[in-house]
């Protein structure tokens, strides 16, 4: 992906107490996405903000709920996703009328987007331009990748607009990353995003680490420019993974503002101006994680009984394993016990099956379908094995 935060879109809001004072109004971003960040320093004390009471530096403490969400979405690198997602909004129209409108060119590792003022059938209006420079393209994503993870990602956009009934987005500058896709990175945005009601006007430089699906980035320099509510500085650290934010993110204007990140209800992450809780905001998924296990099972029969035996890479609070031999209906389900660690950092459970009375015997074990469940802080995690697995249900849900 461009840019460095992934997998969280601006689908969000601001919650300020009551006793907030909000004199300005408008609406939010129509639409956004994933990425980008930056400041003057990863330094996660919470100094206070500049007392000067220069007008230039933003004043949140007098900012609308809107504005305020605008800005933690800019720090959080929302623009810089959105430029990312216009160029792949447009790719697909461009797809959809035969590279046309916008007109699409590719040459090299470099795909070219040209708006003419053209509108395509579901109402879209291009204009201006942005070339992507070895970036994942929807090209890499229905065919073999043209980008070499080895070399630097730039996306320059002059003028690039997108409008539709209702609403709209253009933006003007440049997005480099040392790499379309690795697991140690640097992104670099200076930026300019205007979706009507909102503008910006950005210099966002991260540092970027992605394992596993997780991105963990340090944001090492930056400043941002909102109309309407004026300058301010940015720091942090931020993660994100499965659609949510951790971490924590400082804004500093005229006061500080810090988002708790790590704190998440419903999607929403609480902010403090100077110390004090002032609202919350709405920018990651309200659904927690799936929890996601690795898991492995054995099975095998001495003395007409069932031995049965689940592996997992955690220290979960519960194992099961279900089986279904080839005459059953429903599964018999066993309560795995006796937890132990091993060697190669494995946990291993086990339980002696119960066999009497089930239409099963050692004889049908080539011929059986076994499905191990785990669980842990309330979520569960499943695979299966054997003739039937594919029908095993989504979800972990019962057979």
């Amino acid at each position: 992906m461009a840019s460095f935060l992934a997998g969280c879109g601006d689908d969000s809001s601001s919650h300020p107490p009551a006793s907030t004072d909000d004199p300005s109004a408008s609406t939010a971003s129509e639409d956004s996405g994933l990425d980008g960040s930056t400041t003057s320093g990863a330094d996660e004390s919470s100094a206070s903000g500049d007392e000067s009471g220069d007008p230039s530096l933003a004043d949140f403490s007098r900012a609308s709920p809107e504005l305020v969400e605008f800005a933690i979405g800019t720090g959080l690198g929302l623009r810089t996703s959105d430029a990312y997602s216009a160029i792949m909004q447009g790719e697909v129209h461009g797809e959809a009328t035969q590279g046309q409108c916008p007109i699409r060119d590719y040459i090299g590792d470099t795909m070219t987007l040209t708006g003419t003022g053209c509108t395509t059938d579901d109402g879209y209006t291009y204009d201006g331009m942005v070339s992507a420079q070895n970036a994942i393209t929807l090209r890499d994503l229905l065919g073999s990748p043209t980008y070499d993870v080895s070399r630097p990602m730039v996306l320059q956009f002059d003028a690039l607009s997108i409008a539709r009934p209702g609403g709209g987005r253009a933006f003007e500058g440049r997005v480099e990353q040392s790499s379309p896709m690795a697991e140690h990175y640097t992104s670099h945005s200076t930026l300019a995003a205007d979706y009507g009601t909102r503008r910006s006007i950005e210099d966002l430089e991260a540092s970027c680490t992605l394992v596993d699906g997780e991105r963990q980035c340090t944001i090492t320099s930056g400043s941002a420019m909102i109309d309407g509510l004026g300058e301010f500085s940015i720091r942090g650290m931020i993660g994100s993974a499965n659609a949510r934010f951790f971490g924590w993110l400082e804004l500093v204007g005229q006061q500080t503002l810090r988002v708790d990140l790590d704190a998440v209800d419903a999607g929403c992450h609480p902010y403090a101006i100077d110390g004090e809780l002032a609202g919350e905001v709405c920018v990651s998924s309200p659904e927690p994680p799936p929890l996601t296990l690795d898991l492995g099972y054995g099975a095998g029969c001495l003395d007409e009984q069932l031995r049965l035996e689940g592996y997992v890479d955690a220290d979960v609070d519960a194992m099961s394993m279900e089986v279904l031999g080839p005459q059953m209906v429903t599964p018999l389900r066993t309560p795995l016990t006796n937890p132990t660690p091993t060697a190669d950092g494995q946990w291993a459970w086990s339980a002696i099956a119960s066999i009497d009375g089930i239409p099963w015997s050692c004889d049908e074990l080539g011929e059986t379908t076994f499905r191990l469940i785990a669980r842990l802080d309330g979520e569960r995690a499943c695979d299966a094995w054997g003739p039937a697995a594919s029908a095993a249900p989504a979800d972990c849900a019962d057979w």
